[in-house]
């Protein structure tokens, strides 16, 4: 005897309901094992110098106590390349362990600020080494030059954009 009421009706509904979980899991299940891989082993060495160079302006650019001025923005203000070379180049020599010595990162600093209506860049100094076309990464930095600066940006405050090319010499 077949009944036509609400206990057919909820038992298709459950049917459809587990189908499509099923399909969901299965669906999971073989996206998650198909693991992308990175391409090539320079990759990752990419990735670790940008993280290495990104790291080192970011302490140029932590100011020693909150009413303090980080080293980046005094040696901006002030155009002092060689202030900002030495101390960019020895924070990209500090090491770990995990890097060997000798390693050799080189890098080239330039600024690039807005004058009335176009941008400008001025280079900002550079490690010593000359590119030599091997995998390199750009980090950058936004630093605040306030009003009568006196630097090339003329007399009103404004943000520069400070971008280091860094690579393996």
């Amino acid at each position: 005897m077949y009944l036509v009421d609400e206990r057919g009706q909820l038992y298709t509904l459950e049917g459809i309901c587990a189908a499509i979980l099923v399909l969901f899991s299965a669906y999971v299940v073989l996206q998650g094992g198909i693991v992308p891989a990175s391409g090539s082993p320079s990759g990752t060495a990419e990735m670790q110098l940008h993280q290495i160079a990104g790291d080192a302006l970011l302490m140029l650019d932590t100011p020693g106590s909150a009413d303090e001025e980080s080293l980046l923005s005094s040696f901006v203000c002030e155009k002092n390349s060689t202030g900002f070379v030495t101390s960019y180049d020895a924070l990209l020599e500090k090491r770990t362990g995990a890097t060997p010595p000798g390693s050799g990162l080189q890098f080239e600093a330039e600024i690039w600020y807005r004058d009335s209506s176009e941008c400008l860049s001025i280079p900002f100094g550079k490690s010593g080494g000359v590119f030599s076309g091997n995998p390199a990464v750009r980090v950058s930095r936004f630093v605040f030059i306030p009003e009568h600066a006196g630097m090339l940006w003329g007399e009103r405050s404004q943000a520069v954009l400070l971008e280091v090319l860094v690579w393996r010499g």
